[in-house]
C-alpha cells in the first residue's frame, strides 16, 4: 500500500485518520502528514512482549507461540503488520526538514512487515541466546485492540521516503531493531 492507495476494506479508525489528514491538508498551511506503522523501541518491543509472556528454563529447545506455524506461508488469512523503531521516525521527520514539500504524505515503515508471532519468535530467540531458552505464551490482544487489530492488514509501501527523501532506515527491518534494544539493554550499545 503507498501513500496514494487507498484501504481495501478501511476500519472506522482508519477513516477518521484519513479525515484527520484531508482537515490538516486543506488548511493550506505547508504539513507534511506522517503515517506511521507500528512503533516499537527500547521499552516498547516485541521482546517486552515475551517477556511479559516468558518462563525460562536452562535446558530444552526454544518453544515458541503456536501460531509461529505460519512462518513463511504468504496467505490472506495472515495479519502482515509494518513496523519502525523511534529512532527512524525521527530520522524520517529531519529528513523532511531539510527536503520540505508542503502536501507530502509519507508512509514510516522499515523494509520487513511481518505476522506478529514472526516478530515475537523472533524476540524470543534473541532473548534466548546465552544458552536458556525462553518459554512464553504470548499474552495477545484483546478486547477493542484486537478487534481493530484483526481487521487491519497494515502492510505499506514506504519507498517513498527513501526516494524522495534520501533516508536510510537505521534499523531497515524488526530484526536489527530488536537486536540494537537488546544490545542496549545489555550495555553493548
Amino acid at each position: 500500500m503507498t501513500e496514494a492507495t487507498l484501504p481495501r476494506r478501511p476500519s472506522p479508525r482508519a477513516l477518521t485518520r484519513l479525515a484527520a489528514e484531508r482537515e490538516w491538508l486543506d488548511t493550506g498551511l505547508p504539513v507534511h502528514v506522517f503515517r506511521l506503522a507500528g512503533i516499537y523501541g527500547p521499552g516498547r518491543s516485541a521482546l517486552d512482549t515475551v517477556r511479559r509472556g516468558a518462563k525460562t528454563q536452562s535446558s530444552g529447545t526454544l518453544v515458541i507461540p503456536s501460531e509461529a506455524a505460519t512462518y513463511g506461508v504468504v496467505t490472506d488469512d495472515v495479519q502482515w503488520v509494518s513496523r519502525v523503531h523511534v529512532e527512524d521516525i525521527c530520522g524520517v521527520v529531519l529528513s523532511s526538514m531539510s527536503r520540505p514539500r508542503p502536501g507530502a504524505i509519507y508512509n514510516v515503515a522499515d523494509g520487513m512487515p511481518a505476522p506478529r508471532d514472526i516478530v515475537l519468535e523472533e524476540a524470543a530467540k534473541l532473548l534466548a541466546r546465552g544458552g536458556q531458552s525462553i518459554r512464553f505464551s504470548d499474552p495477545g490482544r484483546t478486547g477493542e485492540r484486537k478487534r481493530r487489530s484483526e481487521m487491519e492488514n497494515k502492510r505499506v509501501d514506504a519507498s517513498l521516503i527513501r526516494t524522495e527523501l534520501g533516508y536510510n532506515f537505521k534499523y531497515p527491518d524488526y530484526k536489527s531493531g530488536l537486536k540494537s534494544i537488546m544490545d542496549i539493554e545489555e550495555g553493548l550499545g
